[in-house]
């Protein structure tokens, strides 16, 4: 997702899920007894790391704020 509202990435609240959902398939425990698991929902990845992003508008090359701002905004034609 893209939250034109933050400035940076560290704003964004990562949600975190169960642990037993990467320590059991199912109802079947895959790790040993007394694993525990960190389970992130997601991570985010640093801007510099970012080539394109794709949305169902197009692909934004190198993309920037502006040119996401350019992108994203409702007179754009595709």
């Amino acid at each position: 997702s893209i939250d034109m509202n933050l400035s940076q990435g560290s704003a964004i609240p990562i949600e975190y899920r169960a642990a037993e959902e990467v320590l059991n398939l199912g109802n079947i425990p895959v790790a040993a007894m007394g694993a525990k698991a960190f389970n992130p929902a997601f991570d985010v990845t640093p801007a510099e790391l970012i080539d394109a992003i794709v949305t169902e508008r197009g692909v934004v090359m190198y993309p920037s704020a502006s040119k996401m701002m350019t992108h994203l905004s409702d007179n754009i034609i595709l």
